[in-house]
C-alpha cells in the first residue's frame, strides 16, 4: 500500500477519537495567544494545515472572531468534524503531498 494513503486512512479512521483526546487540550493556548497578538491588522487570513477536527480555529477564533482562517486536513472525517465544531471556517479536504505527488508524475 502507498505509505501517503495508509497515513491518511489513518487519520480518517481516528477522526473521532483524536476529537475526543484533544479538542480541548490546552497544551499550546499561549502559542495560540501569541499569535493572536502578533498579528494585526483587518481581515488577518490564516491557512491551516492539518486542521483536524478544528480545535486550534476554534480557540483562535474565540480571542479573535476577526480571523478568516481556511483549514484544510488530508483525513475527510476531520474536516467534517471540524465543519461541525466551527461553522464559520471554511474547511475542506486536501492533501498537499497529494498535489506534489501529481506534479511529479509519482
Amino acid at each position: 500500500m502507498d505509505p501517503y494513503k495508509e497515513t491518511f486512512n489513518t487519520w480518517n479512521k481516528i477522526a473521532s477519537l483524536y476529537q475526543d483526546r484533544f479538542m480541548d487540550l490546552d497544551l499550546y493556548d499561549t502559542t495560540y495567544d501569541e499569535i493572536c497578538h502578533t498579528l494585526t491588522g483587518d481581515k488577518v487570513k490564516l491557512l491551516e494545515i492539518g486542521c483536524g477536527p478544528g480545535n486550534i480555529t476554534r480557540y483562535l477564533l474565540s480571542k479573535r472572531p476577526d480571523f478568516d482562517i481556511f483549514g484544510i486536513d488530508v483525513a475527510p472525517n476531520m474536516v467534517e468534524l471540524a465543519k461541525k465544531k466551527q461553522p464559520v471556517g471554511p474547511f475542506c479536504h486536501h492533501g498537499l503531498q497529494t498535489n506534489r505527488r501529481t506534479q511529479n508524475n509519482i
